[in-house]
């Protein structure tokens, strides 16, 4: 939470520090998982690196807009259309 805050707050240092993550980190990272039990079925719980999310979350935004100034996709698929819009803590 409180790397998306220091974004929110510095956007041009975040964007700056994503940038570089992406361009020097070419490898994999380790992911943890585990598996919640809940009797009936089993639910895997992913231990994912914040740095990592915030980076994959630019990236996706990042190829939604290029795509959506280039036109590839028609105009009513939109990103995450079955995902609510992030809201951020404190305003």
């Amino acid at each position: 939470l409180a790397l998306i805050e220091q974004a929110y707050d510095n956007p041009h240092e975040a964007l700056s520090r994503i940038k570089r993550h992406m361009l020097t980190q070419r490898a994999f990272k380790e992911v943890g998982i585990e598996f919640m039990d809940l009797y009936s079925h089993l639910v895997p719980v992913y231990d994912i690196e914040p740095l990592e999310k915030v980076t994959d979350a630019y990236l996706d935004q990042y190829l939604w807009y290029e795509a959506d100034k280039r036109r590839l996709f028609p105009s009513w698929i939109k990103p995450g259309d079955t995902e609510p819009p992030p809201l951020l803590t404190y305003k």
